[in-house]
C-alpha cells in the first residue's frame, strides 16, 4: 500500500511586512541620505585630505653571543637570547646610532611641494639644491618658500614669524645677511618643473632629525631562538621608508662588525697578557726553584728532610747513652 503523508511549512520569522516597511522608509528617508552621503563624503575627504604612510622592513638574523660565554663555560638559554636581542635592539634604537644614521644620509634639508592643505615631500627629486655656509640657530626647522619664476629668477619668502618681505634672487647667486648665506641651484630642468607649483625647504636640526628617526622607527625581536629582529621605518615617502630601512640595516651589520672584532681583539689581549703573566711567574718559580737547589744542595726537599730527622733521633740518642756513661764514671 502506498501511503501520503499531508502537512503544512512553517518558517521561522515570518513575512516581511512590505506596508511596515514603506512607512518607516517614508518617514525616515532623509535621515538615511544623510547618513549614507555623509559616509562617504568623510570616507572621501580621509583618501583625498590623508597622506598615505608607508612602511618598509628588514628582517635581520644575529649572530649574538654573550660575554661571559666566549670561552664555552656557559650555556645558552632562550632568556640569554632575550636578553642579548634586547641588548641589540636598544643599540639600533639609541640617539648614537641614529646620530650615525643621520652623518651617513643626506638628511640635512627637506624639499617640499606645498598644496593648499597637504606638502609633498620632493625626496628623490627636488627641482633645486641648496648649500648653505652658514646659519643662525632660529633658521633650523624653519620652512622658506620658493616660486620658480624662470630658469635664471625665483622668489624666496621667509617664514611667517620672521615678517621679512619676499626677496627676488638669482639661481647661483649667495644670499646673504646676518643670519644665514644660502646659494640655490637648479636640480631639473625648467620643462619638468611646474612654474604654477610653490615649493619650500626646510634647514632640519639634529634634535628634530633624532626625534624623527626615534618616532617612525620599530625595532623588535621575531624569533628568541634563531636570534632574529626586524627592523621597520613608516613614512608619508615610500622611497624614503626603504632608504632608511636599507640605511640602518647596513649601517648597523657594518657597526656590530667593527665592534665584534674590537670586542674579539680585546679578549685577545687580554688572553696575550694573562699569557705573560702566567709565564712570568712561571719563571719566577723555576728561579726560586733553582737557588733553593743550588742553596740546600738537594732536589728532594722533603726525603731529606725525613733522613735529617732521622740522623738527630740517632745522635740524640747516642748523646743520651754518652751522658749516662759519664755518670757512672763519676
Amino acid at each position: 500500500d502506498n501511503i501520503v503523508v499531508q502537512g503544512q511549512h512553517s518558517y521561522l520569522g515570518g513575512e516581511i511586512d512590505i506596508e511596515k516597511l514603506y512607512m518607516v522608509l517614508g518617514k525616515s528617508w532623509f535621515w538615511i541620505i544623510l547618513i549614507v552621503l555623509s559616509t562617504n563624503l568623510s570616507a572621501y575627504l580621509v583618501i583625498r585630505w590623508t597622506k598615505p604612510l608607508f612602511e618598509s622592513y628588514s628582517d635581520l638574523k644575529l649572530n649574538v653571543k654573550n660575554d661571559a660565554n666566549f670561552l664555552g663555560f656557559l650555556e645558552v638559554n632562550e632568556e640569554q637570547n632575550l636578553n642579548n636581542l634586547s641588548g641589540e635592539i636598544e643599540l639600533i634604537k639609541s640617539k648614537l646610532f641614529f646620530d650615525k644614521v643621520i652623518k651617513t644620509l643626506d638628511l640635512d634639508i627637506s624639499y617640499y611641494a606645498v598644496g593648499n592643505i597637504l606638502e609633498d615631500e620632493k625626496y628623490r627629486s627636488p627641482p633645486f639644491k641648496v648649500e648653505y655656509t652658514f646659519l643662525d640657530n632660529w633658521v633650523y626647522d624653519q620652512q622658506f618658500t620658493v616660486t620658480i619664476s624662470n630658469e635664471d629668477e625665483f622668489i624666496l619668502g621667509y617664514p611667517d614669524n620672521t615678517q621679512i618681505p619676499e626677496q627676488f634672487c638669482r639661481f647661483g647667486q649667495t644670499i646673504q645677511n646676518e643670519h644665514f648665506a644660502f646659494r640655490l641651484t637648479m636640480n631639473l630642468p625648467l620643462n619638468e618643473v611646474d612654474k604654477d607649483q610653490l615649493y619650500s625647504f626646510k634647514i632640519n636640526s639634529q634634535n628634530s632629525l633624532l626625534l624623527y628617526l626615534e618616532n617612525n622607527i620599530t625595532v623588535e625581536p621575531l624569533n628568541l631562538t634563531a636570534n632574529t629582529i626586524r627592523i621597520s621605518f613608516r613614512d608619508h615617502n615610500k622611497y624614503k621608508a626603504r632608504d632608511l630601512v636599507s640605511a640602518i640595516d647596513t649601517i648597523y651589520l657594518t657597526y656590530t662588525k667593527e665592534e665584534k672584532n674590537k670586542a674579539n681583539q680585546q679578549k685577545i689581549d687580554f688572553l696575550d697578557d694573562q699569557l705573560l703573566l702566567t709565564q712570568s711567574k712561571l719563571q719566577d718559580y723555576e728561579s726560586y726553584f733553582e737557588n733553593f737547589t743550588i742553596r740546600n744542595k738537594t732536589t728532594d726537599v722533603q726525603t731529606d728532610l725525613s733522613n735529617t730527622i732521622k740522623a738527630i733521633t740517632i745522635l740524640d740518642s747516642q748523646n743520651v747513652i754518652l751522658e749516662k756513661k759519664l755518670t757512672d764514671i763519676h
